[in-house]
């Protein structure tokens, strides 16, 4: 019997590469074969190493905005599933979501559309906010299935008329592997007190916010340390500039290591991950701090409020409030030890519960049958 081929699509390799592989396996273990579709990108190689087809897409462009273009890379989606004889596509991030939609639809093969966060064209006010929210509402119609990884999220889409809500369904996130990313030892506090920083460095994630309530904190806390892992984004609009970070990093106990392979290293060694963040799917290395025992400090925004309860396996603050969050920073330091110890164990039981891989990879198979059925 032939197997029935999937096509998973990204605006990046790396995106496939970081958040995609496991559910890639899983699916591939289950009787399909599947395909990674992105631009060829620094992570291609790293997925074909993986035992992973990739198909190279030339026309989607993170940032491009023009139509001829964005008609092109419809064709060139209809041309890949076509090659491919791709039987379902499984979209991800904004341009796959809204034109691998499209293409799939064309050619009659099912497709999803997986919202993983908003972004800043969305949440921001203009004409490019406007012409994508029409670009979503066009492609969702034509989308099986529209997969959020919040009640809030999805809501908003329901409430706007982007999406049908016989159509959507939530997916917990991208699910974390808590054998990889397994409960380790917490540090003792004697000397320093490690905060740590992993994402993207962007104004939306919170960097200025973090800058500010850091210094209120390093007043107060000398043995208080910032760790930031990430890289600027510049392809981002939101994007930190490398002056501001040049500044943030000139502090003594500010540490930039830049984007790394691996943060268990970083994960391990740190007391508290902090994540100020204005918006999000489900934050990605919240799931690797609760999966590592490690408490955690975000906002009260959508995707944050879904991952850390408030005094159970961390804090949650106030949006773009520095205050704020320079008070749970102080807090953290100041509860007692065992107190910080137990909110990372309740974290680490979170993610076994809800955020486990196994899980959430089990719901997209659910799908995929459903679909191909």
């Amino acid at each position: 019997m032939t197997k029935k081929r999937i096509a998973i699509s990204a605006n990046t390799s790396w995106n496939i590469y970081n958040f995609r592989i496991p559910l890639i396996h899983f699916l591939q273990k289950n009787g399909y074969e599947v395909i990674a579709v992105a631009p060829e990108g620094e992570a291609t190689a790293l997925i074909e190493q993986k035992g992973i087809p990739v198909h190279i897409l030339r026309f989607l462009e993170r940032k491009g905005t023009n139509p001829v273009n964005e008609i092109k890379l419809i064709n060139e989606y209809v041309q890949a599933y076509k090659k491919q004889s791709i039987d379902l596509a499984l979209n991800f991030t904004i341009k796959p979501n809204i034109y691998g939609a499209i293409a799939a639809n064309r050619i009659g093969i099912p497709s999803t559309a997986t919202v993983t966060g908003l972004g800043h064209t969305f949440i921001s006010k203009g004409i490019s906010s406007t012409v994508a929210k029409q670009l979503y509402k066009m492609a969702f119609r034509k989308a099986n299935r529209v997969i959020f990884q919040n009640e809030d999220d999805r809501s908003l889409f329901e409430s706007m008329k982007l999406a049908s809500a016989e159509k959507t369904l939530i997916i917990p996130g991208s699910g974390i592997d808590t054998n990889h990313f397994s409960s380790v030892a917490y540090p003792d506090f004697e000397k320093e007190f490690n905060f740590l920083f992993v994402g993207r460095l962007l104004f939306d994630k919170g960097m200025r916010e973090l800058d500010a309530a850091f210094q209120q904190i390093a007043g107060k806390h000398p043995q208080a340390h910032l760790h930031i892992v990430g890289s600027i984004d510049n392809n981002n609009p939101a994007a930190y500039s490398q002056e501001a970070l040049e500044q943030l990093t000139q502090q003594p106990n500010v540490h930039f290591h830049g984007r790394v392979d691996d943060p268990r290293p970083f994960l391990a060694n740190c007391h508290c991950v902090v994540l100020p963040s204005y918006r999000e799917g489900l934050p990605r290395v919240i799931h690797e701090a609760m999966a590592t025992a490690r408490p955690a400090i975000v906002t009260d925004v959508p995707g944050c409020r879904q991952t850390v309860k408030h005094g159970y396996n961390g804090f949650q603050v106030a949006v773009k409030d520095a205050a704020a969050l320079a008070a749970a920073m102080h807090q953290i330091i100041e509860i007692p030890h065992q107190e910080r110890i137990q909110m990372g164990q309740n974290g680490r039981k979170m993610a076994e519960d809800t955020f486990e891989a196994q899980i959430v990879n089990q719901k997209y198979l659910e799908v995929c049958r459903q679909l191909l059925s």
